[in-house]
């Protein structure tokens, strides 16, 4: 009764946080019983599922209880959105050139306008993707033209956690790269190359065999058997 589907395949997400809480194995081949998957990266089973056990832990709640429990992270999340979209358009936008009383409008129809929908109260992985991706474009913007370095190392580590969320979230690795090869900044270059590069090695290397085909969309090899 507390579970509601708010979105697409947010059943799927319960049951994998369901998973991390439990102790199960995440990540499993697809083809094999009961036929599921954890299809997003880690961290948004880590981060669903280590909150949603404590506060089951703290408060001596049933399991049935999962879904409002992440409902409520997303919406914590969403709000910690709201606040930094409204900061990364004060950096932006002067107040001279623009209104500021439509900044925080502006923020908030991102994040539960339409654009958004419900993903705003449901197991969505987007939001906080969406919100490491936007603390990453406030540390570059705040930074870069003072401390290129420092700028380009807390963006790539805020574009690294947007795709430790979903792993489709390069954005920020391809936008640092492709503005610093216009720049032909070479040397700041590499610094991005080399924080991906060893982040996603990093979860690659360390990351199961079943971890490893879901992040390429690698098909299980599978034998069909003709008695």
């Amino acid at each position: 009764p507390l579970f509601v589907v708010t979105s697409g395949a947010e059943e799927e997400s319960a049951l994998s946080i369901w998973k991390f809480i439990a102790g199960k194995t995440l990540y499993t081949d697809p083809h094999k019983i009961p036929f599921v998957a954890s299809t997003y990266n880690w961290l948004y089973y880590y981060l669903y599922g280590g909150v949603t056990r404590f506060f089951i832990t703290a408060l001596s709640l049933d399991i049935a209880w999962l879904p409002t429990i992440g409902r409520l992270i997303s919406l914590a999340i969403t709000i910690i959105g709201i606040a930094a979209l409204y900061w990364a358009c004060r950096i932006l936008m002067p107040s001279k050139s623009f209104s500021e009383k439509l900044l925080l409008p502006i923020a908030m129809f991102v994040f539960i306008g339409p654009l958004v929908g419900f993903w705003a109260i449901s197991l969505n992985v987007e939001l906080a993707a969406t919100v490491c991706t936007v603390l990453a474009a406030i540390c570059f913007y705040k930074f870069f033209n003072d401390r290129p370095k420092l700028a380009l190392i807390l963006t790539s580590i805020f574009g690294y956690l947007a795709w430790c969320f979903k792993q489709n979230h390069i954005f920020v690795a391809g936008a640092l790269i492709l503005f610093l090869l216009l720049r032909k900044e070479w040397r700041l270059v590499v610094i991005v190359c080399v924080i991906f590069g060893a982040g996603w090695a990093v979860a690659v290397v360390g990351g199961s065999e079943a971890y490893v085909k879901m992040l390429f969309h690698k098909s299980v090899d599978t034998t069909l058997l003709v008695s």
